[in-house]
This record gives C-alpha cells, sequence and structure tokens, in this order.
C-alpha cells in the first residue's frame, strides 16, 4: 500500500525537501534536471547512484515513488512533495493513473539495474483461490430480528437485497445498506440485527479461501454494481439448475466476484489511505482522466460503469466524485460534450441528423434529436437555421 511521503516515512532512505526542486539541486554536484513524462504501469528495472543524493519531484498528474535499500524490498510513497534521495537508494517513479509529468535531477554515475517485473502499487493482485463453499443462503429475516453472533475459522461473505442490516464486528456497528457487500475475515467474532420496524433479506455465502492480505476486506463495505449482482444471480441459478461442473462453476464466480470487489475499489483505497492535503490531486486525477476518456469515446453509447472501469474504481465512488469536485453529474457532462460535438457536425454541413446521431452513438435519431433540445433549447433543425442564419 502506499504511504504518505513525510520526513518520517522516509527515514533511512532520504529527505523531503521543503524548499523544493530548486533547494534540493543546491545540495548536489554534477547533475542535471529533466523533465520526464511517464505513462508506464510497471517497470523491470531500478535507477540508483551509489555515492550521491538524488533530487524528484512531481511536476503534475499522480505518482508513485518506488524505492528502497534492496531491490527486492521496495517501499512506495504517494510523491507529492520534493524528495533527496540518499546514495545507493534504488528507486522508480510510475504514474498512479493514467500518465504524470517529474522532475529529476540525477548526478553523471547514476546507474541503471534489471530487476523482476514490478506493478505499480495501485494495482491489486493477489494470490485468490476459493477452496470450498460451506454454506449458500438466502435469508428473509422478520422485523428487529437479531443473531446473538459466530466466529469460524473460514470466510463469510453477506450481500444485503433489501432493507438495512447491522453487522457488529469486534464492538463495532457496521450499518449495510441494499446492494452493499461486507466480508467477515476467518476467526472474527461478528453478529447481526435490523431495526425493530424493518424487514431484511441478505445473502450469506461461507467459504474456505487463500488471499496474502485479509486485512483489505476488515471492516469495509462494497457496492455492488451491475457485474457483481449478475454474479449473484449466476451463483444461485448454478446452485437450483447447474448440472455439469456446476459446483465448479459457482467456485469461479465466487472467485470472480472476489476480485472484482478488488479492481473496482483499487484507486478508492489509495485515496483513503492518504493524507487529506494530498487528496484533492488525485482526485482532480481522477477527474480529468474520466472527461477525457469521454472526449476520446464520443462517437459510441457511453455508461458511467464503463468509464468507471477504465480507471478503475467503482461506478458508485466515480459519480459520487464527479458531482462532489464538478457539481454536476457525469451523465450531464457526457451528454453537454456530445450536444457540443453535434453542434460542430450541424456547423459542418457535411451530415444529415440521422448521420450525426450515429456518429454520436445514438441509435435513435428521435431520441438524438430530443436530448438536443433538453440541452440547447432548441431542436437541431432550429439550430441548423440559426447558425446558417447568423454565418449568412
Amino acid at each position: 500500500m502506499l504511504t504518505n511521503l513525510t520526513s518520517k516515512s522516509l527515514a533511512g532512505l532520504g529527505a523531503v525537501v521543503t524548499g523544493g526542486m530548486k533547494e534540493a539541486t543546491v545540495q548536489l554536484s554534477n547533475a542535471s534536471t529533466k523533465n520526464k513524462t511517464i505513462t508506464q504501469t510497471s517497470f523491470r528495472s531500478l535507477y540508483v547512484h551509489d555515492s550521491q543524493k538524488t533530487a524528484i519531484d512531481k511536476n503534475s498528474g499522480t505518482a508513485i515513488l518506488f524505492c528502497g535499500h534492496e531491490p527486492d524490498n521496495l517501499r512506495t510513497f504517494l510523491l507529492d512533495k520534493t524528495v533527496l534521495l540518499n546514495p545507493g537508494v534504488f528507486y522508480r517513479v510510475l504514474p498512479l493513473i493514467g500518465s504524470a509529468e517529474i522532475a529529476v535531477c540525477a548526478p553523471l554515475g547514476t546507474r541503471l539495474v534489471p530487476i523482476g517485473l514490478h506493478e505499480r502499487s495501485c494495482s491489486i493482485l493477489p494470490l485468490i483461490e476459493p477452496t470450498e463453499i460451506h454454506t449458500l443462503l438466502y435469508h428473509e429475516k422478520e422485523r428487529g430480528f437479531s443473531f446473538k453472533g459466530e466466529c469460524h475459522d473460514f470466510w463469510e461473505l453477506t450481500y444485503v437485497e433489501r432493507g438495512t442490516l447491522h453487522n457488529v464486528v469486534d464492538g463495532i456497528d457496521y450499518t449495510q445498506s441494499q446492494g452493499e457487500i461486507m466480508l467477515f475475515l476467518p476467526n472474527q467474532f461478528h453478529s447481526q440485527y435490523a431495526e425493530p420496524n424493518e424487514r431484511v433479506f441478505y445473502t450469506t455465502i461461507s467459504f474456505s479461501m487463500q488471499f496474502r492480505n485479509p486485512d483489505f476486506f476488515n471492516g469495509h463495505i462494497f457496492t455492488a454494481d451491475h457485474e457483481i449482482k449478475t454474479l449473484f444471480r449466476r451463483i444461485f441459478e448454478e446452485k437450483d439448475f447447474g448440472i455439469l461442473y456446476g459446483n465448479d462453476l459457482i467456485l469461479c464466480y465466487l472467485k470472480e466476484l472476489i476480485i472484482r470487489l478488488l479492481r473496482t475499489d483499487q484507486v478508492e483505497a489509495v485515496v483513503r489511505k492518504i493524507s487529506p492535503e494530498s487528496r484533492p490531486a488525485i482526485e482532480n486525477t481522477i477527474i480529468a482522466a474520466t472527461e477525457s476518456y469521454v472526449r476520446k469515446n464520443l462517437n459510441r453509447p457511453l455508461s458511467v460503469a464503463e468509464i468507471a472501469e477504465s480507471i478503475p474504481i467503482s461506478r458508485t465512488y466515480l459519480s459520487a466524485l464527479y458531482k462532489k469536485v464538478t457539481g454536476e453529474s457525469l451523465i450531464h457532462f457526457i451528454n453537454t460534450e456530445k450536444m457540443n460535438a453535434a453542434k460542430d457536425y450541424i456547423a459542418a454541413s457535411g451530415h444529415n441528423f440521422t448521420q450525426i446521431a450515429q456518429l454520436l452513438g445514438y441509435n435513435n435519431v428521435h431520441y438524438f434529436s430530443q436530448t438536443f433540445k433538453r440541452y440547447t433549447g432548441m431542436t437541431p433543425s432550429t439550430y441548423a437555421k440559426l447558425y446558417k442564419g447568423e454565418s449568412s
């Protein structure tokens, strides 16, 4: 996981320079500063200078600093300050999302050391292997039900389909709402209850699983997107109607479900763990990546789920973040960009309205016309007449 970059967290590897690159380079000799745009998501080599320090900073985007005394024991930091790495420290920088521009002041004699493949830290690629499902149950609980609790040496997953479920884990009460998922770790005591006047309907799956980082799920509530809801449906279809290798498919679906929880939550986990003052930089990077994806794909239908998966984050998180940062919904932005492109097509006069609709991913010209009027206040034909009148 990423670590916040402070003098304390970087101790032994280098120091944070509060005065920026200008102050850092004063301490260096026989070194020149270069600006680099980085887009890689992995690396197979590290930089190191055996006797002199190296200064690094981020100019734009969001970047991750890998560094350590040994090539096979690297720590990861959010690069949001100027750092001065000690001699003999191996290092590399990758973007968190998309691309980033960094400044590196490296002395002459810096060498490149080949190593095994390293992925950027936000890519969660654990060894996950569900080996056995113990129970697979759908519950329809009465109003105000209460379960006194249990503790067992296997995993348990709870998915709420209707109502609100309270999970008390290690003395903490977690509220799980409709469409949300929570996992209980092996040997973790948990009890459950509902509000006095509310019924709750939910699914539980208890299973054995090999997973190297169980704490990732501790106390975490996930939101199920369309793909995850589909996986739950397929699991129960195989349970009720599956024949040949149905049990194997259930295990496969469960594994995919868990991986999707991890994959859609990886950037969100990074954002939650960094300091509040550094969080806006990553949030703005996510917004920039979102808007860039929309503008590059105006020629086809776009969904929030698809855009979120390209980053990747969950659809719910992206929708909420976009609204918080920009003040408008992501759907509104998508339609606004499409209508601006439609105006350009109309002004060019090279296509009729049906062709323009198709160029912007609309299968129905009438729906395109309705959307155009909703966002511009006039129909495409009215806009075309108005534009020709203004340009004549």
